[in-house]
C-alpha cells in the first residue's frame, strides 16, 4: 500500500510540473507581448511581478495564509530557513525579466527550449551538491528509489 501511495503521489507530482511547464508556455507569451509595447522590458517584468505581489498581499487576508507567513519568519530568525532558501522570489523575477526581453526575439519555444536545459542542468547540479530539499542526490543515467530498484523484486515495470 506504502508503494501505491508513493506512485500516485509521483503521478500527480508529474502532472502538475507538467501543466505548470506549459504554464510558463503561456507567461512567456503573456510578458513577452507585454514587453513590445512598453518598449522596456524590465519595466513589464516589474508589473508581471507586481500584479502577482498584489494578489499574493490579497490572500494575506486568510487567516491560515497568515499564520503560514508568520511561521515563515520564525523560521527565518530561527534559523532553520537559510537566507538563500528565500532567494526564489528574487531569481523568479530574474527568470521573468530574462523571459520579457528574450521571447520577442527568441520566440516562445526556442526560450522555453532554452531555459529547460538550463533548468535541466541546474537542477543537476543542484542535486549534487545537496542544495534540494531531498539532499544530495546521486546524478545517475536513471534515478531509482530504493523501493523501485531491480533487486527490490518490483515486477510493475
Amino acid at each position: 500500500m506504502k508503494r501505491d501511495a508513493r506512485a500516485s503521489s509521483e503521478a500527480l507530482a508529474l502532472t502538475a510540473a507538467f501543466f505548470g511547464g506549459a504554464c510558463l508556455s503561456l507567461q512567456a507569451r503573456f510578458n513577452g507581448t507585454l514587453g513590445e509595447p512598453l518598449s522596456e522590458p524590465l519595466v513589464a517584468a516589474v508589473w508581471s511581478f507586481g500584479s502577482g505581489l498584489a494578489l499574493l498581499v490579497l490572500t494575506l487576508v486568510v487567516p491560515s495564509l497568515r499564520r503560514g507567513a508568520g511561521r515563515l519568519v520564525d523560521a527565518i530568525r530561527a534559523g532553520r530557513l537559510r537566507w538563500w532558501e528565500c532567494l526564489g522570489g528574487v531569481l523568479g523575477g530574474a527568470f521573468v525579466a530574462v523571459q520579457t526581453s528574450t521571447v520577442a526575439i527568441l520566440g516562445v519555444a526556442v526560450f522555453i527550449v532554452a531555459s529547460v536545459g538550463g533548468r535541466a542542468l541546474g537542477g543537476l547540479l543542484a542535486d549534487h551538491v545537496g542544495a534540494g530539499p531531498k539532499g544530495r542526490t546521486p546524478i545517475t543515467p536513471l534515478a531509482r528509489s530504493p523501493e523501485r530498484s531491480p533487486s527490490s523484486g518490483s515486477a510493475s515495470r
